[in-house]
Formats: C-alpha cells, sequence, structure tokens
C-alpha cells in the first residue's frame, strides 16, 4: 500500500508530459517562452477550419487527460477497497472517487470544446452549387 502513492506521483508527471507535441528538453528557455505564448488562444483566427481545429484539439487533450484521471482514481479506489482490515483504507477510496470525479468534469469540458468545434464549422456560409455541412 505504501507503493501506491509513490507510483502515482511518478505517473501523474509523466502523464501531463506525454502530452507535448515535442519534448520539453529539446528546446532551450526563450523557445519554451515563446510556445506558452502561442499556446493561448490567438484573438482570430484565418479561417473558420483554423478555429474548428483549435477547439477539436484541446477538446481531444481534454477528454484524454480527464480519461486518464478516472482509470487512476478507480484503481486507487479498488486498490483502498481491497485493504478492508487498514485504518486508513476509506480515505485511499475516498481520494479514488474525488479523483475520478474530477476527470469526468475534465471530460464533460473537453466534450464541450468538441461541441463546439462543431458550431463553428456550422456557422461557415457557402455560396453556389448548394454546398452545405450540416452535422
Amino acid at each position: 500500500m505504501k507503493r501506491l502513492p509513490i507510483l502515482l506521483f511518478i505517473l501523474m508527471p509523466a502523464i501531463c508530459l506525454a502530452q507535448k507535441k515535442e519534448s520539453w528538453w529539446q528546446r532551450g528557455r526563450e523557445e519554451q517562452k515563446q510556445e506558452n505564448a502561442n499556446n493561448r488562444k490567438p484573438e482570430s483566427f484565418a479561417s473558420p477550419f483554423d478555429e474548428s481545429g483549435y477547439y477539436l484539439q484541446k477538446g481531444g487533450s481534454l477528454i484524454l487527460g480527464g480519461s486518464v484521471c478516472e482509470i487512476l482514481g478507480a484503481g486507487l479506489a479498488i486498490a483502498g477497497a481491497s485493504q478492508k482490515g487498514q485504518d486508513k483504507s476509506d480515505g485511499v477510496v475516498i481520494a479514488g472517487g474525488v479523483i475520478a470525479g474530477a476527470g469526468l468534469i475534465v471530460q464533460m469540458v473537453g466534450f464541450s470544446k468538441l461541441i463546439k468545434s462543431g458550431e463553428v464549422l456550422r456557422k461557415i456560409k457557402f455560396t453556389g452549387n448548394g454546398l452545405s455541412f450540416s452535422f
């Protein structure tokens, strides 16, 4: 049981770092500052497809992170439930439930980003030849 928190402290940063596109040690400090400035939502997009892609990427990342939190929370709750005879098993089960709940909330935010991506595409008006997108 003592190994589980240590394992979680090792896995959580590894999962967070794995979501970056390029590895953080390959860039210099100035490039990281530039990347942080570029990760913010732009004030205006070049086209609606760029805006839709932005929301689609953010939504997918949030859903992936929420799924990881739910899996870790469920594993923690199961590990705590299997330790019935110990005093701190109830706290571990509660902590697992809280982590899984946080993952669920993050997933809901991710799904709202995906819906917003579709709404941006729905606003596109095509003229001529009767072409239109409908979702």
